[in-house]
């Protein structure tokens, strides 16, 4: 059973490595090193948002799991349901920022004749929320060893994203390179983990969760227009513009969501947790 569960692990984790691979190699196959550069530009600083989102919940995997062997699976699914809510909140405020932040932030690294158009910017905020969405759910799979059930999905995910790359680079260049992802990601991967992480771990259906994530990306996508319509009114004078709207995208998307929530069972359950943390230290 060990040897059966590592050499799963295994091959999910090397499909991952592939999966994040193919995009740079079909770019550079298909449009060049000029066009890689200028996509790696805007891929480093989203990979940087994930790198540090992803620290958060990989550090309590052993936590989770011991959860799991321990308790119910009604309270793991609540401690999911909570989770899953504090990461869409992350997820959206980052997205939001991305959105708002992205093209004043590389004006400023790499200069306009190295920025993609907006069309692009928004692809890959789609790109980030689709992948990071799937945070929590990543934790629960890894704390409960479900990567034999995991395994196959990987494989599909990385043959579907790397014949869509090869079709759509060809006849819309980076676009194609991004929505490939995206459908990959939007059509196989997190379906797939979402029906398995409740059939197989807290055995109860899955729509409660997938009206829960409808209502999260319906916030963010009112926190995204608020937020990019008031950053909009502020003019471009370099470093000190950029100041003020990273302000708003503090400010405005976290008004939006805690509005927005304040009424839910998960917020209420979130702000016990961080009482709790509070009055220990």
């Amino acid at each position: 059973e060990i040897r059966g569960k590592v050499m799963a692990l295994f091959a999910v984790k090397i499909t991952s490595v592939i999966y994040n691979s193919v995009d740079s190699i079909v770019i550079s196959a298909f449009l060049g090193l000029v066009a890689l550069a200028k996509y790696n530009n805007y891929y480093y600083i989203m990979n940087a948002v994930i790198s540090i989102v992803t620290v958060i919940f990989t550090s309590i995997v052993s936590s989770i799991g011991n959860s799991i062997v321990l308790e119910s699976d009604s309270k793991n699914y609540r401690d999911y349901m909570n989770l899953s809510f504090i990461n869409a909140w992350i997820v959206g405020w980052c997205t939001v920022c991305l959105f708002c932040l992205y093209q004043p932030f590389m004006r400023l690294w790499v200069g306009k004749d190295l920025m993609y158009e907006l069309g692009v910017v928004i692809c890959f905020c789609v790109y980030f929320y689709a992948f990071q969405l799937k945070s929590v759910q990543s934790a629960y799979k890894d704390a409960a060893g479900l990567w034999k059930e995991d395994m196959w999905r990987s494989y599909a995910a990385n043959a579907f994203n790397l014949v869509l790359n090869i079709i759509l680079v060809q006849m819309i260049g980076v676009y194609g390179i991004l929505l490939s992802t995206i459908l990959a990601l939007t059509v196989i991967t997190y379906p797939w983990q979402t029906w398995m992480i409740h059939k197989k771990l807290f055995h109860c259906s899955m729509w409660p969760y997938i009206g829960r994530l409808g209502i999260y990306t319906v916030i963010t996508l009112i926190a995204c227009t608020v937020t990019y319509i008031f950053c909009g009114l502020v003019p471009e004078t370099g470093i000190l513009s950029f100041l003020i709207k990273f302000v708003i995208c503090v400010v405005i998307p976290n008004v939006i969501f805690l509005v927005s929530t304040f009424k839910m069972k998960e917020f209420s359950e979130m702000t016990k947790i961080i009482k709790k943390v509070l009055w220990r230290k």
